[in-house]
C-alpha cells in the first residue's frame, strides 16, 4: 500500500474569540502556511511518529502519550491504525512559538492521511472531489463536515474545550463563518493584512480558565458575549458584501469587548496602537484568545517599525488536501 500525504493550513481568528465558546458565531481565516502529514503503512504492528528533532515509537495499541504528538495520538485512537502499524511524519511551515491553529491543522492532516490509507481508488477519487469548493455537491459538504466534526472532537478531548473555528478553517480553507457550531465558507477573501506576534503566548486553555474565573467573580461579564456575537454577525455580513471598511470597524468594536474581558496586555496594546497609526488601516484587534500571541491589522500598509514581530503569513484559500504517493 502506497503512502498517503495530507496537508492542512493554519488559521487565525478574525472575530469571535471567547464568545464562540458561549454559543456565539466566529469568523476565521486559513493561512498560506501548511502542516503536512505523510502516513506510511508498516508490517510490524508498531506506530512511529516523527517530527523535526523528535520521535515517538512503540507497539499499537498501547503506545504511551507524548506531549509533542498528543493531538495525533488521540486522532489515531478515534480513526484506528492499519493492522500492520503505521509511520507518521510531520512537517510544518508554521513557527512553533505562535498559535496559528497548528493543533487543528495537525489533527485535520492526520485524520485525512490515515483515513486515506484504507480508501479504495474510487472512494479516494470521491474524497478528492470533496475537497473542492463547497458548492460542488452535497457529498462534498458531507465529507468535509465529517472531517471537521471528528477534528473538533479530538481538540475537545485533548484541551477540554474548543469551538472548532480553527478546525473549520483548516478543513474548508479561505474565510469561514462558524454559526450555531456549523461552518460556512464565504466566497470573499481577506484584503491586505498584518499579523504581529507580541513575543510570547499563553496557552489557550489557560486563558480560558482565567476568563472563566473572572466570570465567576463578576457574573455581569457574561453580558459581553451576546454583544460580541452581534458584532461578529455584522462582520460576517459585511465581509460577504465586500465592505471591508465595515469589517474593520467591527474589529475595533470587538477589541473593546476583549479589553473588558481582561485578555489584552501592554505588549498587545502597544502593537494595536502602532497599527492604528498606519495609513489605510481599516481595523485592528487581538487575534486569538489573548494574554499574548498576536494582533491583527486589516488593510494595513506597513510603513514603519512595530513593537512586535510581523509574521510572514498571508490569508490562504485552500483547505485540506490529500494525495497518494506513487
Amino acid at each position: 500500500m502506497n503512502p498517503i500525504r495530507a496537508s492542512a493550513p493554519g488559521s487565525f481568528m478574525v472575530m469571535g474569540e471567547h464568545a464562540v465558546l458561549h454559543g456565539q458565531p466566529a469568523l476565521v481565516a486559513s493561512t498560506d502556511l501548511r502542516l503536512t502529514v505523510t502516513a506510511t503503512p508498516r508490517q510490524d504492528g508498531r506506530v512511529s511518529l516523527r517530527r523535526e528533532g523528535q520521535t515517538h515509537e512503540g507497539p499499537w495499541p498501547g503506545l504511551d502519550d507524548h506531549p509533542a504528538f498528543r493531538f495525533a495520538l488521540v486522532g489515531l485512537r478515534k480513526v484506528g491504525v492499519p493492522e500492520g502499524g503505521l509511520d507518521l511524519r510531520f512537517e510544518s511551515d508554521m513557527p512553533d512559538t505562535v498559535g496559528l491553529g497548528s493543533s487543528a491543522a495537525v489533527t485535520v492532516a492526520t485524520l485525512a492521511a490515515v483515513q486515506g490509507l484504507s480508501l479504495p481508488a474510487e472512494a479516494q477519487r470521491r474524497w478528492d472531489e470533496s475537497v473542492q469548493p463547497l458548492d460542488q455537491t452535497v457529498q462534498s459538504l458531507d465529507n468535509r463536515l465529517a472531517l471537521f466534526r471528528a477534528t473538533r472532537e479530538v481538540i475537545r478531548e485533548v484541551q477540554g474545550t474548543g469551538s472548532g473555528a480553527d478546525a473549520a478553517a483548516s478543513v474548508f480553507g479561505g474565510l469561514v463563518a462558524l454559526e450555531d457550531g456549523e461552518p460556512r465558507r464565504l466566497s470573499a477573501g481577506l484584503p491586505e493584512m498584518a499579523l504581529v506576534y507580541c513575543g510570547y503566548k499563553t496557552p489557550t486553555p489557560e486563558v480560558i480558565r482565567k476568563v472563566d474565573a473572572q466570570l465567576e467573580t463578576i457574573p455581569a461579564l457574561r453580558n459581553l458575549f451576546p454583544a460580541m456575537g452581534e458584532v461578529t454577525r455584522t462582520a460576517i455580513a459585511t465581509a460577504e458584501a465586500g465592505n471591508w471598511a465595515a469589517v474593520g470597524q467591527a474589529m475595533d468594536a470587538y477589541q473593546g469587548h476583549l479589553d473588558a474581558l481582561g485578555v489584552n496586555t501592554p505588549e498587545l496594546e502597544a502593537i494595536l496602537t502602532a497599527l492604528r497609526r498606519m495609513p489605510g488601516l481599516l481595523g485592528a484587534k487581538i487575534s486569538g484568545s489573548g494574554l499574548g500571541d498576536c494582533a491583527l491589522g486589516l488593510g494595513a500598509a506597513l510603513t514603519g517599525p512595530l513593537p512586535g514581530t510581523v509574521l510572514p503569513v498571508r490569508p490562504g484559500t485552500e483547505g485540506v488536501k490529500r494525495e497518494r504517493i506513487a
